[in-house]
């Protein structure tokens, strides 16, 4: 890595814009420099917070901390199965001439899997190798990361990690007053009582986010129907979910190694309205689209 590229991939890195000048992204790079930028990108993933109160002596916050025990939680059970795929000649696709020299090889598929899991869970977008030559197990499994997010009070996008902690927590809520109607059991987070308020933002912004995926998914594939392109359902699926969660490439034709370019005028407008809405969390897009709020 020269000087320009040593100066320019930190300065997408930690925003988690996920620009690299070279063409095949960090796969142009040598196993040492994988191996550094991945946990600057985990950092830049994180609850920005965090650091403050560990450089001000209490490094045990970050540990203590449930949206970073989540955060660290997901990347590594996803690295770990996708490792496993890879590792085993599982997760790689069946067409012999596209099988990446991977199989069997311990360091490659673990570095493989890091960089790209902690890639897409923290919508940094970069890619290590051309993970279109995986098979459909790891691609599904990467598909699942682009939803996740990184932290709160990050750079990530995607729905993010403190939402799905929030969820599963009411969700075991609800299961538990199904049982116990009379108990007073609030949702807590950090020790701290989370506000029913805040719950009900949590679960109507998640709803949003998934029927604007399913929705915009719908329509990237009909456009292209009406054009006669050839796009898979899995293809727009990871088009749209790459868009609207800021993550960047996606599957197929969206691949790490591809664009968009050959998608219709329609469908880019459609996916640059995505990637706009996505980072501005929606809903103060829809707000704004409220005639009460022209009227206060």
């Amino acid at each position: 890595m020269d000087l320009f590229n040593a100066v320019s991939h930190p300065l997408t890195t930690m925003p988690t814009g996920g620009f690299s000048p070279e063409a095949r992204s960090i796969e142009a790079f040598s196993a040492a420099v994988q191996w550094v930028i991945i946990p600057f990108m985990i950092a830049a993933g994180a609850n920005f917070a965090l650091f403050w109160h560990a450089l001000n002596g209490e490094p045990e916050r970050l540990f203590r901390d449930t949206e970073f025990q989540s955060y660290a939680g997901v990347v590594g059970v996803l690295t770990a199965v996708i490792a496993g795929l890879l590792v085993t000649g599982i997760g790689i696709n069946t067409n012999p001439s596209a099988v990446p020299p991977i199989i069997g090889a311990l360091e490659d598929s673990v570095r493989h899997a890091a960089f790209q899991v902690v890639s897409i869970v923290t919508t940094t977008g970069y890619a290590s190798m051309d993970f279109n030559t995986w098979g459909a197990p790891a691609k599904y499994l990467l598909l699942f990361a682009m939803f996740v997010g990184g932290s709160a009070g990050s750079t990530g996008g995607a729905i993010k990690i403190v939402r799905w902690v929030v969820i599963v927590k009411s969700l075991r809520r609800e299961l538990f007053t199904t049982i116990h109607p009379k108990a007073v059991s609030p949702v807590r987070l950090g020790g701290r009582v989370v506000d029913e308020r805040a719950i009900r933002g949590i679960y109507a912004f998640t709803l949003l986010y998934l029927v604007f995926f399913f929705v915009a998914t719908v329509l990237v594939v009909v456009d292209a129907w009406r054009v006669g392109y050839q796009v898979t359902p899995f293809e727009s699926m990871s088009a749209v979910a790459a868009t609207l969660g800021n993550v960047g490439p996606g599957f197929g034709v969206v691949g790490p190694m591809n664009s968009y370019l050959e998608f219709p005028a329609t469908s880019k407008l459609l996916l640059t309205f995505l990637m706009w809405i996505g980072r501005l969390e929606i809903l103060p897009v829809l707000v704004l689209l409220t005639p009460a709020y022209w009227r206060t």
